[in-house]
């Protein structure tokens, strides 16, 4: 039960690395990177560099003292995508404004489009 929960907590904080020339997939713990928010409308992204290090670049201007946040995400995937890799990956649901706003913040990505409207 303790090996489970910390295999949990490990793959929880883990980001999957693309290995170069390789069809095989890697995850890589970046321990500062992983105390980093989430949020499906973030101010910062992730930068993958080919010695798999990873960079934090600010996407606009963060005010100081303000919460630096990524994406645990692709930005334009689906509200209920989005959830499902949250919820199976990352152990949470994600409740922030974009989530919450059933229009997605204006977007409406979500949304089915009329047939009829086409």
């Amino acid at each position: 039960e303790e090996i489970t929960k910390i295999l949990c907590i490990i793959d929880t904080n883990t980001f999957q690395v693309l290995s170069s020339g390789s069809a095989h997939s890697l995850s890589g713990l970046y321990p500062r990177v992983a105390l980093l928010n989430h949020n499906c409308v973030p101010n910062s992204r992730l930068i993958f560099r080919a010695d798999y290090s990873l960079q934090v670049r600010a996407s606009v201007d963060i005010k100081k003292g303000s919460s630096v946040f990524i994406s645990y995400t692709p930005p334009f995937f689906s509200l209920l995508a989005r959830m499902n890799i949250l919820q199976r990956g990352k152990q949470f649901l994600c409740s922030c404004d974009r989530c919450s706003d059933p229009t997605e913040l204006g977007t409406f990505l979500s949304s089915i489009r009329c047939l009829k409207c086409l």
